[in-house]
């Protein structure tokens, strides 16, 4: 009998199942409170927008913005716990002979797209380090932590302490979590310098160039490189 030569993956569900029609809803739903949370906020500033006004524009009630989300800065961050979700189930579908440092470079590699990177940018530019949106992007990173380690678990090395795979997951998120915003923050800075020419105005949108596919390419090498630091204290992974 011959023998696939298609790679086989760490986790082969038996049968994929289609989402309902109720799911798709939600989904929907979710995303057009996303959007206009974002849109809002890029239009006129975050202190400038309420619940009422986001509701309104995805064509909901006040309730059901709060079924699906706690406030204005958990939707706001919701795209970016939406990216390591993705991340982790691409983890899980990675072929199972692949170690776990090449399946962190691949996974981050692929993850990060131009289309969330500029509305980074932008949101960077609207909320100017607002304290509630950066503890909900830090629980976000926090609550991927323990959902990375189980993924990558089986992966690990036989006999391999759990701790060590803990510090590494630990150490990979935060050094790309730290490469990201060093890399908004410099083009956000250049972006501020042009939008900053008019003063008057109580709210300047992001004044900047739209990101290039030379931007995102220069953005994954620097995700690489900082995973490859992290990798040369785990030389055994």
């Amino acid at each position: 009998m011959p023998v696939s030569s298609a790679p086989q993956s760490a986790s082969r569900p038996d049968a994929v199942r289609e989402p309902g029609r109720r799911e798709l809803n939600r989904a929907a739903t979710r995303a057009a409170i996303i959007d206009a949370a974002i849109s809002l906020v890029l239009e006129h500033g975050r202190d400038h927008v309420n619940v009422e006004q986001i509701a309104e524009h995805a064509g909901v009630s006040r309730r059901t913005f709060f079924n699906y989300f706690p406030g204005i800065d958990a939707a706001l961050n919701a795209p970016t716990e939406d990216l390591l979700v993705k991340a982790r189930q691409q983890i899980e579908n990675r072929p199972a002979d692949e170690s776990v440092i090449d399946v962190v470079m691949q996974v981050f590699s692929s993850s990060v797209t131009s289309s969330y990177l500029q509305q980074c940018l932008e949101l960077a530019a609207a909320l100017d380090g607002h304290a509630e949106f950066l503890q909900y992007e830090l629980m976000a990173w926090d609550e991927a932590e323990s959902r990375f380690v189980t993924a990558l678990q089986q992966r690990a090395p036989e006999g391999m302490p759990r701790i060590r795979l803990v510090v590494f997951v630990a150490s990979v998120l935060a050094s790309c979590r730290a490469t990201i915003n060093v890399w908004l923050g410099e083009r956000h800075q250049g972006a501020a310098a042009i939008g900053a020419a008019d003063s008057s105005r109580t709210h300047v949108p992001f004044a900047g160039a739209a990101l290039t596919d030379a931007d995102l390419i220069n953005l994954k090498d620097q995700l690489l490189e900082a995973v490859k630091t992290v990798r040369d204290g785990y030389q055994d992974l």
